[in-house]
């Protein structure tokens, strides 16, 4: 196109015949010749801008394009433990939740019933008082039981709770095995004992240690 636009240039404005002004006068024709030069010079500003435009558009198209990812050792996705096996393994790394046959029994030595009192303090006060007399729980001193005495009543209640919708609530998630065991081991050594101000008995069924 360019070489078009500057061969149609060089024609109107030879000096050699051209057969568009022969019989032309000469102020007319030079009137022609600057006419044909304005053209021209539009011709031009158009071709640049085309021209122009046509390499921005390449320019773009080349910084566009995606480039290929370089792979390294930080770029590589590390994979994520599943959830459920995470939840698997903390599991299996509690040992202590782990039952056998000598977990889930009656305590009776100084130093499980020391556990176990370090056990009731810190969780069982405040329903049962320290002495087991009772407060917004029963007393557990008395031979009178909502929902059974004895070790197996008593651990069954500490795991699955009391009364639905105003009993206690289950502690199965809170303790393991053998902490239910210490705790129910020392409600039964409070069993027959006096304390003051004893809240007064509740429950239909009687049980009491055998002394």
């Amino acid at each position: 196109m360019f070489k078009f636009i500057c061969y149609k240039y060089l024609a109107m404005n030879s000096n050699s015949n051209n057969p568009f002004e022969k019989g032309l006068p000469q102020d007319e024709v030079e009137t022609k010749r600057n006419k044909n030069n304005s053209l021209l010079l539009v011709l031009l500003l158009i071709a640049f801008v085309v021209l122009g435009s046509c390499f921005f558009l390449f320019w773009s198209n080349e910084n566009t394009v995606d480039k290929p990812t370089v792979v390294t050792e930080d770029t590589i996705p590390v994979a994520k433990p599943n959830s459920s096996t995470e939840k698997e393994e903390e599991v299996t790394e509690k040992p202590s939740k782990s039952v056998d046959s000598t977990t889930i029994k009656l305590y009776t030595d100084k130093a499980s019933m020391e556990e176990a009192k370090h056990l009731w303090d810190n969780n069982c006060v405040p329903c049962h008082r320290s002495d087991g007399g009772g407060s917004i729980g029963p007393n557990l001193t008395d031979e009178y039981w909502i929902l059974g005495g004895g070790f197996d009543n008593i651990y069954n209640t500490i795991s699955e709770g009391g009364r639905r919708g105003k009993g206690m609530v289950p502690w199965k998630d809170n303790f393991t095995p053998k902490e239910r065991s210490l705790l129910t081991s020392y409600i039964i050594s409070l069993n027959g004992t006096t304390p003051e101000d004893a809240k007064v008995a509740e429950g239909d069924i009687i049980w009491h240690k055998e002394m």
